[in-house]
């Protein structure tokens, strides 16, 4: 203890923690406005943190009066702090790392390595029939393969987004597991001799090396069992090859086909293709495909799920249909095909945000969701939804860790990245949820719901003018969403004829067509409050499925009082930000 008081020890390092706090204040006060990144942030911690060692060390080596030279320990105790604080900053920079829209991987907060399951990228199924028109076959191929060996539970599937993303910047497999962190990848290539009757399929697992681990040929007489057969054994050998471990139950699921019929199958993998796009004529013809699936054999399960999204996309796309009996059609189609097949966790996953979204069943959605988990955690369309769901019932906290657990699976894909942006921004993280949006437009430079979400977070940053310009890159689509972002944007510029022109356009516009009532809202609002106050109403009474977009995603808008006052006219409540059964009504 003499030592000590001889050495000033306590008197150093309790100036150096009073100079900490003032670093950590001033980190914490300019984050936001200078855009510092996460992993930045971190490391400059982590600095702080090693910094009060080495002080500790220089304070004891250099506190008594006179001492000035360095020593032999002194030497080897500073190089041992500064190997581990290298350290540190690798694994901090490792685990947290922004990934860039070239290939490396997405940031999602998460220690990939932690997850014990074995990692694999099967890369998007190449069309090698001659026409090209059948790359949808490719396509079903490519997403059956995923949905088999997401079923097993020792492995880590990656997901569509991330393998489209390199189908369309192609790189050497062993670039690819590096960036990615895989542990294998699989390779895959189909054709269709129709005139012949024949179906060949090639598939090739590779380690993270490039190495070839199996590959093998099929070449087979065309039939859906056939291809059901190849998909199981493909999935079988993976696991094997991997030793990723198959219980009797996982088997017996890998060998289960969907349906008999070569003709409904095909017609499912045409509609599923067309209802992965945007746009109402995608969905349209989708719709069609899946009836048409759903007629050739009525027990198809995921046939009719798919047509309950497909109704679902096309009451989301379409502003000339009355949205009641495409909601009725669709909650019809995943009812069936829940009872078809009650093991299938996608559909589960699909109904619960149905019953969520455009019913605002809180129990109905969140005991949907529960069976889906139970069923088949590792679909990444499961965690996705689960995210989602969270988001919109004010648990922003919980979306969080679940979308991330949903980009580890598909770390490029579009969706998940855009969905990670608007659970920062309800977290009114606005600087990340930006730089979020904007690499997912990396991904996807044209995806309309980024752009108008990327407008959004302008808006709230105070830059009007780079919103109103994304918001008229959506505009000429007659996106009423963009066209209530813009009149914002315009009216914080202080241009408000302007704002008032276009509002009344998209009235007369509204007036033509079914235009969202809660979209009308939103544009309203920074106009007239008492019109946008009708127009919500009236949203309640058309159950307009955009209600919860508005009230939960983009809350800050609206005036507190009169968004809890539309939520208990819906029957909803919120306890804080969560969204809770209104119990105030009769």
């Amino acid at each position: 203890l003499e030592r000590l008081k001889q050495r000033k020890i306590i008197q150093w390092a309790l100036a150096y923690l009073a100079g900490a706090w003032v670093v950590v204040q001033l980190l914490d006060a300019v984050k936001d406005p200078v855009g510092l990144s996460p992993v930045v942030h971190r490391g400059i911690l982590a600095i702080l943190a090693v910094g009060f060692l080495l002080t500790s060390v220089l304070a004891w080596y250099h506190g008594e009066k006179g001492r000035q030279r360095v020593s032999g320990p002194e030497l080897l105790l500073i190089a041992l702090l500064l190997g581990i604080a290298g350290g540190g900053l690798y694994l901090i920079r490792g685990s947290g790392a922004d990934g860039d829209a070239q290939g490396a991987a997405v940031s999602t907060g998460t220690e990939r390595r932690e997850d014990p399951r074995t990692r694999i990228l099967v890369l998007a199924c190449r069309n090698i029939s001659p026409d090209p028109d059948d790359a949808y076959v490719a396509e079903g191929l490519h997403e059956a393969i995923l949905h088999k060996l997401g079923g097993i539970s020792n492995l880590l599937p990656l997901g569509p987004g991330t393998a489209a993303w390199y189908r369309d910047n192609p790189k050497p497999p062993a670039q690819i597991a590096v960036e990615q962190r895989v542990d294998f990848l699989g390779e895959c290539g189909i054709r269709k001799y129709r005139e012949e009757g024949r179906l060949f399929i090639t598939f090739q697992l590779l380690n993270d090396e490039g190495g070839q681990v199996w590959s093998e040929e099929y070449d087979r007489d065309l039939s859906a069992e056939a291809e059901f057969e190849i998909q199981a054994d493909v999935a079988r050998q993976v696991a094997e090859r991997v030793q990723a471990g198959l219980t009797q139950d996982e088997r017996d699921a890998l060998r289960a086909g969907p349906t008999g019929s070569l003709e409904a199958w095909d017609a499912y993998q045409q509609g599923r293709a067309l209802n992965s796009r945007p746009g109402p004529e995608n969905a349209r013809r989708a719709i069609d495909l899946l009836k048409e699936a759903t007629r050739l054999d009525p027990e198809f399960a995921a046939a009719w799920v798919e047509l309950g999204t497909a109704y679902r996309a096309l009451n989301l796309y379409t502003t000339t249909l009355d949205p009641a009996p495409l909601a009725d059609s669709a909650q019809l189609a995943l009812e069936r095909g829940i009872r078809l097949d009650g093991q299938n966790a996608e559909a589960f996953a699909a109904l619960s945000y149905f019953l969520l979204v455009w019913r605002w069943d809180l129990a109905g959605a969140e005991q949907a969701m529960e069976r889906a988990l139970s069923l088949n955690p590792g679909l990444p369309e499961v965690r996705l939804r689960n995210a989602v769901s969270l988001l919109y019932t004010g648990r922003s906290g919980e979306a969080l860790r679940e979308v991330r657990r949903a980009l580890e699976q598909d770390p490029l894909g579009v969706v998940p990245n855009g969905w990670l942006a608007l659970i920062l921004a309800s977290l009114g993280r606005h600087e990340e949820a930006k730089v979020q949006n904007e690499r997912a437009l990396d991904f996807d430079p044209t995806n309309a719901v980024v752009l108008g979400n990327l407008g959004g977070n302008y808006l709230r940053l105070g830059m009007p003018d780079s919103a109103a310009a994304v918001f008229r890159r959506v505009e000429a689509e007659e996106n009423p969403a963009a066209v209530a972002g813009l009149v914002n944007a315009l009216v914080q510029l202080g241009r408000r004829e302007e704002a008032v022109r276009i509002y009344d356009d998209l009235r007369s516009f509204a007036d033509q067509r079914r235009v969202s009532k809660a979209q009308l809202a939103e544009a309203a609002f920074p106009l007239d409050e008492d019109q946008a106050f009708d127009l919500l109403v009236q949203a309640v009474e058309e159950r307009d499925r955009r209600l919860l977009d508005g009230l939960m995603l983009n809350k800050d808008r609206w005036d507190p009082s009169l968004r809890r006052e539309i939520l208990n006219r819906m029957g909803l409540d919120l306890e804080g930000e969560r969204l809770v059964v209104f119990e105030g009504g009769s």
